[in-house]
């Protein structure tokens, strides 16, 4: 039996991808965060961490709604990456900053486990659609998962810790909450070892 409100959802994810893809994620590679009800963006110069995620999330979304490959939309999820490592990156432990201003330091030098594992998913991507010019997302990707595996990785009773402070120490001991679920580590693993073992078989 087939929904009759099959071909009203499908027109609603498309036009939730357009706006994604065109009004929230602009370049440099941010996502604008407030808007009036017409989509006009109302100024506010912050890295998110949503960005990595988003990147990912954008590809995804044309993958399933069965759309032709788009440049534009490939070309914003590299920004969105690419920004992120810009400003929100941290080269001396790895990881992704919490917060802060779009086109400067990072204010909030803290890592959420969520973040983190949407990072991993996302570097491998990029790595899968530019490693053949460039090795900096899969050393990205490599140092990410180093310090997930040495630090966000609670090694005494399991699972990951919520929120880090730069070099790895735990700030929250968290492991259940309202926010804290497994989905974003779940789908990032499952998702890496899917495309590592496809990248192997595609050097043999």
């Amino acid at each position: 039996m087939r929904c009759g409100q099959t071909k009203r959802c499908a027109g609603g994810w498309q036009s939730c991808w357009r706006l994604c893809a065109t009004k929230i994620c602009v370049e440099p590679g941010v996502m604008n965060l407030y808007f009036t009800t017409d989509w006009r963006a109302i100024p506010e110069s912050r890295f998110v961490r949503h960005d990595v995620e988003t990147a990912y999330l954008l590809l995804e979304a044309e993958e399933v709604l069965g759309h032709n490959h788009d440049p534009k939309t490939e070309r914003m999820a590299k920004l969105l990456v690419d920004h992120a490592l810009a400003y929100g990156w941290d080269e001396t432990y790895g990881g992704f900053y919490r917060e802060g201003t779009t086109m400067g330091r990072a204010e909030d030098l803290r890592k959420e486990w969520w973040v983190q594992m949407e990072g991993l998913n996302a570097l491998l991507l990029m790595h899968e659609k530019y490693g053949s010019v460039t090795d900096v997302y899969f050393k990205a990707f490599q140092h990410q998962w180093r310090f997930i595996k040495d630090r966000q990785v609670d090694h005494e009773f399991g699972g990951l810790y919520d929120t880090v402070e730069r070099d790895g120490t735990p700030t929250d001991h968290t492991k259940a909450r309202i926010w804290k679920e497994a989905y974003h580590d779940g789908r990032a693993l499952l998702n890496v070892t899917a495309r590592l073992q496809k990248l192997a078989k595609a050097v043999k």
